[in-house]
């Protein structure tokens, strides 16, 4: 199976596959014109030091939600390039989150954009994170 046909499956991506165990089960909706969201929780599964989500969960969670507002607002299968990840306060296991991501802008094969992570829509965010996302060329579908 080449990297094209692996990104057309998400069934057990950790933050949204509905088939991953113990994973988040994130179902990200389009939000606005340029964005994707979704509810609900971080499980104690990806948990760190006392009942607190791990960071790298956190930062998983910001990196689906940009990869949905790409997808949703461009339609484009895209890879992470970079991700920058501000943490503003800690996130216990199994609290209800609200987390949106919004595309910036598009510049041939590069996407850039921003997610926040927050207790409900309109609050101040918990987490905050930008990245760069590039759809693949022939070389990296081929694995080089």
């Amino acid at each position: 199976m080449n990297l094209d046909d692996r990104m057309r499956d998400a069934s057990r991506c950790m933050v949204c596959g509905a088939d991953s165990e113990g994973g988040m089960k994130m179902r990200f909706a389009r939000w606005g014109s340029e964005g994707a969201a979704a509810q609900g929780q971080i499980p104690a599964f990806f948990g760190g030091f006392g009942g607190l989500a791990h960071g790298g969960a956190i930062a998983a969670l910001l990196d689906d939600a940009m990869w949905w507002a790409i997808q949703h607002t461009c339609g484009a299968d895209t890879l992470t390039a970079e991700l920058k990840v501000r943490y503003h306060a800690p996130i216990e296991v199994q609290r209800k989150l609200w987390v949106q991501g919004r595309l910036l802008k598009r510049r041939g094969r590069l996407y850039r954009a921003e997610a926040a992570i927050c207790s409900e829509e309109g609050a101040p965010p918990l987490a905050e994170g930008s990245g760069s996302f590039m759809t693949p060329d022939d070389r990296t579908l081929r694995g080089r």
